[in-house]
This record gives C-alpha cells, structure tokens and sequence, in this order.
C-alpha cells in the first residue's frame, strides 16, 4: 500500500512544496461539505466517485482519510504550506467535529450496555469484546 511522503493537494516541484490545484479543490470540497453536515463515510463514497485516488493508486477513499485530511494543519499554511484552507474554515470543521463527537447521554449508555452485553459471536456463542488496533 502506497503512502503520501506530503498531504493531498501538495507536490514537490525543484525543491518546493507546490499546490496542485486539481487536488486542492477536492480538499476545499471536503472541508466545505464536512461543514455543511455531512459525515466522513458520506465524504469518502463521494469521493470514490471522483477520478481522482488519495495516492494516487487507485486506491478507495475511506472516512480515516478524510479525517486525516480535516484535521491536518498544513492545509492552513503550517510548516510554511501554502495555504489550501482558510484558517477560519478549519477551526469551524474543528468545531464541527468536536460538537459530533460529543458525549452520551446517559440513556444512550445505558441502551449501549445493553446491548454490548447481548452481544455474542453467531458461530461459537462467544461473548464479542472489541479490540483495539496495536492491542
């Protein structure tokens, strides 16, 4: 699987780091569309449909890409980037997510606990517990 060495949007060019315009605006309608409400999954299936790949593999968009994309820095001139997103509309994409990720309410965990604890694998009857990657 091929990694990006610098963010979507970005190409280095006689030692510079260059916008490519073609990307940037993709990057522009992320931030765009995640500000007006929609979700990362939502985000990344439009993207799928766009001829354009995150590094260029032909590689699926997914909602961790976009994640990344939302959350990096650079997009606003950080590390002497030339600037793709306007500070302001970063930190509201920031704000966006922050009231998003926001927590249960204690019915919400109550029905959750209930539901983790009916929760067994179909094959063997097994109690599921959710592992963490690295874990």
């Amino acid at each position: 699987m091929a990694n990006r060495y610098i963010p979507f949007g970005y190409e280095i060019i006689d030692a510079k780091v260059e916008i490519i315009e073609r990307e940037a605006e993709v990057v522009r309608n992320v931030f765009s569309l995640y500000v007006q409400g929609h979700s990362l999954k939502t985000i990344a299936e439009r993207l799928n449909l766009l001829p354009i790949s995150y590094a260029g593999d032909g590689r699926e968009w997914d909602k961790n890409m976009v994640k990344r994309m939302l959350e990096n820095k650079k997009y606003t001139g950080d590390k002497d980037y030339p600037v793709i997103i306007p500070s302001e509309t970063a930190e509201l994409a920031l704000q966006c997510k922050d009231k998003r990720g926001g927590e249960l309410s204690d019915e919400d965990k109550i029905k959750l606990d209930t539901y983790r604890l009916k929760t067994c694998c179909a094959i063997c009857g097994a109690k599921m517990t959710r592992k963490h990657a690295g874990s």
